[in-house]
């Protein structure tokens, strides 16, 4: 669209095109690899919502949760409300939805 719609306003001389500069966050979100990054970038907090709350870097960990000492949150991890993390190795995941299980990392 943006190849066929913008070069014809371009050209017509009754329409006036402006531009606005906008410094807010934008992605486009064509390909699910772009709803990847835009998810990552969400929990990086490189994309601010008022949405996510609690503490966001290269991990989300939402309020209520649960992160004990030791444990190991590697990038992209997101704990959610009532989770509880325990140190690894060997943590335990639990919440009230999932049953508990061990691994060696988030």
């Amino acid at each position: 669209m943006e190849r066929e719609v913008f070069p014809a306003l371009l050209a017509d001389s009754d329409v006036r095109i402006c531009g606005y500069v906008d410094a807010t966050y934008w992605r486009d979100m064509g390909t699910p690899e772009d709803f990847v990054r835009g998810s990552a970038d969400l929990v990086r907090g490189i994309a601010p919502s008022p949405a996510l709350h609690g503490h966001r870097g290269e991990q989300l960990v939402h309020d209520g949760a649960a992160i004990s000492p030791g444990a190991l949150l590697i990038g992209g991890t997101v704990v959610g409300r009532g989770a509880e993390i325990g140190p690894a190795p060997g943590w335990t995941a639990r919440s009230s939805s999932t049953a508990s299980r061990s691994r060696p990392a988030v």
